[in-house]
């Protein structure tokens, strides 16, 4: 499975760093102890890029569930009778 492909735009340099700081850690724990090495403005930061990934992963998410049920209409549409799906 490939890994996903997230896009958020109007990010700066620095806060395009901070995230991909946040994705390349590999445990809750991990993260938790980077936040806790942050300042309180750059962990306000974090949270908010944090919801951020939040939506746009909710987002990719909604996009792909479209795809499979178009894909599945299409299918269910060759077994049933024109004009009733």
């Amino acid at each position: 499975m490939s890994e996903p492909r997230i896009t958020i735009n109007g990010l700066s340099p620095r806060q395009v760093k901070m995230l991909d700081v946040m994705w390349n850690l590999q445990t809750p724990e991990d993260y938790f102890e980077w936040y806790e090495s942050l300042t309180e403005p750059m962990q306000r930061q974090a949270d908010i890029l944090q919801r951020m990934l939040i939506l746009a992963m909710s987002d990719e998410m909604v996009t792909e569930d479209r795809r499979d049920y178009q894909e599945a209409r299409e299918v269910l549409g060759k077994f049933t009778l024109r004009g009733h799906i």
